[in-house]
């Protein structure tokens, strides 16, 4: 169980932090834009600055250094997004940057392990790919669907991400994506508060530089099976379906509600097993621990 503590550092500090600074980064256009919002550096900044000071301030993990263990390799991962998020915006040629980002972060996550043949290799090509590829196929999406309906869908992805997580062999791993959760809630909070915010200026990237880093990490450190990374890295691609035709057409109170149910057919198949799994552990301990 959590301390009260531990739950004010890795869900309700980044919740907080990223609604709080992706609303400042809001400001409106002048002329005959006026009322469209648009936040360059906010969403980025929000989600990379809200992981760096979360992890600063997290007593249950301390940073060490050098790292000594595959965790504390996994704990400098949103410096890599504020370095991303500080680099890519000015260039605005996020994919690419995204790609060398990318792989460096795949390199960072395995340098403490040997690779191991072609599955090691296999998954440094697929970790460094992963953010770029998933940026280009989903940004197109975050441009066209203002609001809190996109972030909810990865908010979703997160979820289930902890999911499995708790129910791989690292437990500070799983504890360590609740504060994900936390950033991705905080900033549907701001969508919520600001409709119109603009999520392509880079938030995005960062969104998915960290999350496809928690999942290298579970695939090679914390024994999470293979075919639920799988279901979840291909599960935000889910929502495209709402660009289909007739559903293109349709309203937003139609459109939401369906991107958010195919996102979370995917996701929901990789975290109930694990959700099933980690609750007859839990089951069990607690019948041990009552005889």
């Amino acid at each position: 169980m959590f301390s009260p503590q531990q739950i004010l550092l890795l869900a309700v500090f980044p919740l907080l932090f990223c609604a709080v600074v992706a609303c400042l980064a809001w400001r409106p256009r002048l002329g005959r834009n006026a009322g469209e919002a648009r936040a360059p550096w906010g969403w980025p900044m929000a989600v990379a600055l809200g992981g760096a000071i979360l992890i600063a301030g997290l007593v249950s993990f301390p940073l060490r250094l050098p790292p000594r263990e595959a965790f504390d390799w996994l704990l400098f991962l949103p410096a890599w997004a504020l370095v991303l998020a500080l680099v890519a915006i000015p260039l605005r040629r996020m994919a690419v940057v995204l790609l060398a980002m990318g792989g460096l972060v795949s390199a960072w996550l395995l340098l403490p392990k040997p690779l191991g043949g072609r599955a090691g290799y296999g998954a440094l090509i697929a970790g460094g790919l992963a953010p770029a590829v998933l940026h280009v196929m989903l940004r197109p999406l975050t441009k066209r669907n203002r609001g809190p309906g996109f972030v909810a869908a990865l908010l979703l992805v997160a979820l289930a991400t902890t999911c499995v997580a708790w129910d791989s062999t690292g437990i500070q791993f799983g504890q360590y994506t609740v504060s994900l959760v936390g950033a991705a809630a905080g900033l549907l909070l701001a969508c919520a508060l600001v409709p119109k915010l603009d999520l392509s200026g880079g938030g995005l990237a960062v969104f998915l530089l960290i999350w496809i880093g928690m999942l290298l990490y579970g695939d090679q450190w914390a024994d999470v099976p293979r075919w639920r990374t799988a279901l979840l890295a291909v599960a935000p691609l889910a929502a495209w379906v709402v660009e289909i035709p007739p559903l293109r057409a349709a309203n937003g109170r139609i459109r939401t509600p369906v991107r958010i149910a195919a996102v979370a057919v995917p996701a929901l198949l990789a975290a109930v097993p694990a959700a099933i799994e980690l609750w007859k552990l839990l089951r069990s301990q607690t019948e041990v621990g009552e005889y």
